[in-house]
């Protein structure tokens, strides 16, 4: 039992489920951006901050559209109003997903294609200080590989502790129903406790 968020990508809007006895109910809520998004490129990452100054606050990028200055489009919701931020667009990649580490601070993924050089993936990590409605968010990166690896379009990222207390990374691959092009692939890594440290 519990609460789940999800994210409609074309009309726009972030839900929140009731999960009761393993069933998924009706949503009781929804939260919706202040400004329409494009229909393939709204808000593909969606997180609820675990700590820092907006602990318990709801956090949303979009998966392509752009404010005035290039920068990927984002929002904050507390009590269920929206505060804008956004996060720097270093190389055109496109955010397709987020989580909070237990600080606060975030694990962004990002996927980047082109046809001249395939599919690139890429986690940043947006320490919890730099968090802040109103401001340009940068980050960090962990790790970053293209078609020289056996990677694909990552688009899922989750976090969790693992039997040691380390904080693991898992990742998944969405082949839209495309098997003979694309495959799903789940990648896991292990962030290093002096990463989590990091200012």
């Amino acid at each position: 039992s519990g609460r789940v968020l999800v994210a409609f990508e074309r009309n726009q809007r972030i839900g929140t489920f009731l999960i009761r006895k393993g069933v998924l109910g009706e949503p009781i809520s929804y939260l919706r951006p202040p400004m329409r998004l494009p229909a393939n490129k709204g808000l593909e990452s969606v997180a609820v901050l675990l700590g820092g100054r907006y602990k318990g606050a709801v956090i949303a990028f979009a998966e392509r559209a752009k404010d005035g200055k290039g920068h990927h489009r984002g929002w904050l919701w507390r009590r269920g109003r929206p505060s804008p931020l956004s996060l720097t667009d270093d190389g055109g990649f496109d955010i397709t997903d987020l989580a909070s580490l237990p600080n606060g601070a975030l694990i962004v993924l990002e996927r980047r294609f082109r046809w001249s050089e395939g599919v690139q993936f890429r986690l940043r990590l947006v320490p919890a200080k730099r968090v802040l409605v109103g401001s340009v968010l940068s980050g960090i990166t962990l790790v970053k590989a293209d078609m020289r690896y056996d990677i694909d379009n990552m688009e899922g990222l989750a976090l969790h502790r693992g039997p040691q207390g380390q904080t693991v990374i898992t990742l998944i691959s969405d082949d839209n129903f495309n098997r003979f092009l694309q495959k799903t692939i789940l990648l896991q890594f292990v962030l290093p406790p002096e990463v989590l440290a990091a200012k």
